[in-house]
C-alpha cells in the first residue's frame, strides 16, 4: 500500500523535524461524498460549533457495508460536538460491543505471542506513529489508529482482555485532519490537528468511568509538535520552535509556554505528577533532562559535559534515561551508549543516579519504556537493519538481553513494559512500508534468556 503524507500543510517545515522522524499518511486520501465535504468546509473550521442533523452523514462505503456495517449505523455513533471539521463521531457502548477482541496466538517460541494490529476486516492499515501504550495499575492500555480510504478509527483498548474502552471514527477531511503522532505512553489522549482551512488543535481524552472528554472549542495552531506527553494532572507538547507548552486543563483551549530551548526536544514523558523532557543545554552542547511540576518552573534534572540525554522515561518507581556519546550523536550515530536511572523523584536535589551497563548499540534508541525492574529500547548494533533489535535491561542486576528480529520480520517500537512482559510492534521485512504496523508482539520477561541473541 502506498503511503502518502497526511501533513500536506506542513511540508515546508518538515526539514526541521528530527532526522529519524517523518509524519506520513497511512491511508489513501478519502474520496468523500461531495455534499458531506461541502458540509465540513462550510463549518469554517477549526473553531466551528456543532453541525446540523441527528445522525452522521457517512458517505456510501460498499467495503464497510459488507465487512462492518455497524460502522455506518447512525444509532451507534454520536457526533462529537466541535469535531465537525474532521467529521468525528464517538462510539456508543453498543458500538464498542461490536468490536472484535484481538486474538493472540503463539509465535512458535515459549513466552512469545502475536496478534494482527488491525482487528476489523475493513482496515487497510494501522499507523506506526500513532500507536501508544502505558502500564498502569497492573494493566497495559493501548491506543492504535487504523483506517481505510473512507475512515480513520482511533481505538483505545485494555490489553489483558482486549476490551474496547473507547473509539472515535473520523469520516471527513481525511486529507486535512489527522491524529497527531509521537505521543509515547499517552494512549488516553485523542489529539487531532486540522486544516479546514486554518490550522487548529482539538485534543480529546479518555477517563475510565466517565468516557471521552472534549474541549469546548478548537485551540489555535501552536506549530509542529515533536512529542506529546501527559501525566496524571496535565498534558503538553514539545514543538519545533524549542518550546514546551502545557495545557491548563484536560479540556484545554489554550496552552502555556513553560520552557524554551535553542532546539526542539524529541523526547518527553509524563508520570504521576511530573513531566520530563530533553532540552539542549547551550553550556554543554548536549541535551539535558528537564523536570516539571505543575505550578512551578521547570528545572534541570540531569546534565553532563560529555554525554547527551538521548531519551527519557519514567515509571511509578524510577526515572530512566539513555545517554549517548560521539561526534555524530545528533545524526543518530553513537560511539557509546549507556543507561542511567534513579528512584522516582520530583526534585533535582533528590536524584540518586545509578550508571548502568553500556549498550552494544550504534544507532536507534529514539524511545525508551520502563516499569518496575526493567527498561527496554529499540536499537541497532551497526548500520545493517538486521542488527537492530530490542535491548532490555534489568535494573537490579544490570543484565542486558538483546531480542533480535524474528525471521522475515522487523521490530519497530517498544510500546510498553509491564512487570511481566514487553509489548512490541512488528512488520514483515524487507517488504515496506515501515510506517504500517503489521502485528503486535508480547514477550514474557521470564523467557528473555531463551530468546537472547536468537530465536
Amino acid at each position: 500500500m502506498t503511503t502518502l503524507s497526511r501533513f500536506g500543510f506542513v511540508f515546508a517545515v518538515l526539514a526541521s523535524m528530527p532526522a529519524c522522524r517523518t509524519e506520513s499518511k497511512p491511508f489513501p486520501a478519502s474520496s468523500l461524498d461531495a455534499s458531506h465535504d461541502r458540509n465540513i468546509d462550510a463549518q469554517n473550521a477549526p473553531d466551528a460549533g456543532a453541525g446540523e442533523g441527528d445522525g452522521p452523514p457517512f458517505p456510501l462505503d460498499s467495503a464497510v457495508e459488507a465487512g462492518a456495517p455497524w460502522l455506518l449505523d447512525p444509532s451507534l455513533w454520536s457526533r462529537v460536538v466541535g469535531g465537525e471539521p474532521c467529521g468525528l463521531y464517538a462510539a456508543s457502548p453498543e458500538a464498542l460491543a461490536h468490536f472484535p477482541r484481538r486474538v493472540w496466538t503463539s509465535c512458535g517460541h515459549q513466552g512469545c505471542s502475536i496478534a494482527p494490529a488491525a482487528i476489523l476486516p475493513t482496515d487497510v492499515g494501522v499507523d506506526r506513529f500513532n500507536a501508544s501504550a502505558t502500564y498502569q495499575n497492573g494493566e497495559i492500555y493501548l491506543r492504535i489508529v487504523s483506517g481505510s480510504p473512507t475512515y480513520s478509527l482511533v481505538q483505545i483498548t485494555r490489553l489483558s482482555d482486549g476490551e474496547m474502552l473507547a473509539a472515535v471514527q473520523q469520516r471527513g477531511a481525511l486529507d486535512r485532519c489527522v491524529v497527531l503522532s509521537w505521543a509515547a505512553s499517552s494512549p488516553f489522549l485523542v489529539p487531532f490537528a486540522g486544516s479546514s482551512p486554518g490550522f487548529g488543535l482539538f485534543f480529546g481524552s479518555f477517563e475510565s468511568g466517565s468516557g471521552l472528554r472534549w474541549p469546548a472549542k478548537w485551540m489555535s495552531w501552536q506549530g509542529i509538535q515533536t512529542s506529546i506527553f501527559n501525566n496524571d494532572l496535565l498534558w503538553g507538547l514539545t514543538l519545533v520552535d524549542g518550546t514546551v507548552r502545557i495545557a491548563d486543563a484536560w479540556q484545554a483551549t489554550t496552552l502555556t509556554v513553560v520552557d524554551q530551548g535553542p532546539a526542539p526536544s524529541s523526547s518527553s514523558f509524563g508520570r504521576k505528577n511530573i513531566a520530563l523532557w530533553t532540552m539542549l543545554d547551550k553550556a554543554t552542547g548536549w541535551n539535558s533532562i528537564r523536570i516539571f511540576l505543575q505550578g512551578a518552573p521547570p528545572k534541570t534534572l540531569w546534565s553532563s559535559a560529555s554525554t547527551n540525554a538521548q531519551t527519557v522515561a519514567a515509571s511509578d518507581k524510577s526515572i530512566v534515561w539513555i545517554g549517548t556519546q560521539g561526534a555524530h550523536v545528533f545524526e543518530g550515530k553513537y560511539e557509546r551508549a549507556g543507561i542511567f536511572w534513579s528512584p522516582f523523584v520530583t526534585r533535582p536535589e533528590d536524584l540518586m543516579i545509578t550508571e548502568g551497563p553500556s549498550l552494544p548499540v550504534q544507532g536507534g534508541l529514539q524511545e525508551l519504556q520502563t516499569t518496575g525492574d526493567y527498561a527496554a529500547a529499540p536499537g541497532c548494533a551497526s548500520g545493517d537493519t538486521q542488527s537492530c533489535g530490542i535491548f532490555v535491561v534489568q535494573l537490579s542486576t544490570k543484565k542486558i538481553w538483546r531480542v533480535p528480529n524474528r525471521s522475515g520480520t522487523l521490530f519497530l517500537d517498544v510500546l510498553a513494559v509491564s512487570d511481566t512482559e514487553l509489548l512490541l510492534t512488528e512488520i514483515d521485512w524487507p517488504r515496506p512500508p515501515p510506517q504500517q504496523i503489521r502485528r503486535l508482539v508480547r514477550l514474557s520477561l521470564a523467557d528473555l534468556d531463551s530468546i537472547d541473541g536468537g530465536w
